[in-house]
């Protein structure tokens, strides 16, 4: 939804000429975030929920499409309710329920001189390739520098995500960068990286 729900911000950012405020309280920029936070009234559990939901139904949507996978709205139901407590545990502090905190802090605090490396991969149903891409911000969000590439990933996201993370290692380290942050958006893969034991899968060993 980031950059096409035509928030004030987004439409300021299109050269469109306007009051950025938020219309009903013209205190803060109207972001997607802080529209969120509205609409779910500060509560952080509703807003992971609505979250989980919309992107399992996304997810599985696509797995219908592009890998002609059964439709099973229970299944989705109870990996959105899965999802949604996961997120719970890693984003709400001594596991509170409501808090009355501000959208920012749902976002990771970047110590002064780390560098956050994010990555992005995409693959194709009818080719074995992919395609990767990777964007290195300062902690204060500055531009430092992008690169992309192809990647042989046997059609399967996780060792996509995997084999990218790998890349942009390699990138920060010819680039002399050792105060890093990795940012990616697969959980599976950030799970197998971060979790203590010792992961076999292929994805995990790449």
């Amino acid at each position: 939804m980031h950059g096409v729900v035509p928030t004030m911000v987004t439409l300021h950012s299109r050269s469109v000429t306007l009051d950025v405020n938020y219309p009903l309280c013209h205190h803060v920029p109207e972001t997607l975030q802080h529209l969120l936070w509205m609409v779910m009234d500060g509560n952080i559990t509703t807003l992971l929920q609505v979250l989980a939901r919309c992107w399992c139904i996304w997810r599985r949507r696509n797995e219908v499409e592009w890998n002609a996978k059964p439709w099973n709205s229970l299944s989705v139901k109870m990996e959105a309710v899965h999802l949604s407590s996961e997120w719970q545990v890693l984003t709400i502090p001594n596991n509170a329920v409501q808090t009355n905190h501000s959208p920012e802090t749902l976002q990771p605090s970047v110590p002064q001189g780390v560098l956050r490396i994010f990555v992005g991969t995409t693959i194709f149903n009818d080719s074995d390739h992919g395609y990767f891409g990777v964007v290195i911000l300062d902690c204060n969000g500055g531009f430092i520098g992008a690169k992309n590439g192809s990647l042989r990933c046997l059609k399967d996201a996780h060792i996509a995500e995997a084999m990218a993370v790998k890349e942009a290692l390699s990138w920060a380290k010819d680039r002399r960068f050792t105060r890093i942050m990795v940012c990616s958006d697969c959980q599976m893969v950030c799970r197998a990286i971060n979790q203590p034991q010792v992961d076999l899968s292929y994805a995990a060993s790449t």
